[in-house]
């Protein structure tokens, strides 16, 4: 396990792009595991959202927009999405977080705002970073 980055880090609200939204995907399948990777610092912006579902589902799929900053050697991530429910209700959130690899897993160290830190699985190459929690993939793609 790396450890996390040192010394002071400054919380960051990323700025989301206009009107880019990405239509959830719904995929009948498992989630696929997380297949580690190189973290490379960047922006990178959400191209897919990905819902996978054990049946079909009716419900009207979520639109969402996000965005994320690798920093510091990738040892920090600043993080911001931006949900919308089928009822057109907006909920942005992010956070600042340590980021320690653990095998194919990211565990977050949040450091602001004061939440519990978890564990995601990832896949990354060059360009794109997957980010896998419970039953949802978040594809992003190097800007």
């Amino acid at each position: 396990m790396e450890p996390p980055a040192t010394g002071p880090v400054e919380c960051e609200v990323l700025t989301l792009p206009d009107d880019v939204h990405s239509e959830e995907i719904q995929i009948v399948d498992e989630i696929p595991a997380g297949e580690g990777g190189t973290l490379v610092d960047g922006d990178y912006e959400l191209v897919e959202h990905v819902r996978y579902l054990s049946e079909p589902n009716e419900d009207r799929p979520t639109l969402m927009r996000a965005a994320l900053r690798l920093r510091n050697r990738a040892r920090v991530v600043d993080y911001r999405v931006d949900e919308r429910d089928p009822e057109e209700r907006e909920n942005p959130k992010g956070f600042t977080a340590h980021v320690v690899i653990d095998g194919n897993d990211i565990q977050l160290e949040m450091i602001c705002p004061a939440m519990e830190s978890g564990s995601i699985g990832y896949t990354a190459t060059k360009d794109r970073l997957s980010l896998f929690e419970g039953n949802e993939e978040m594809r992003f793609a190097r800007r």
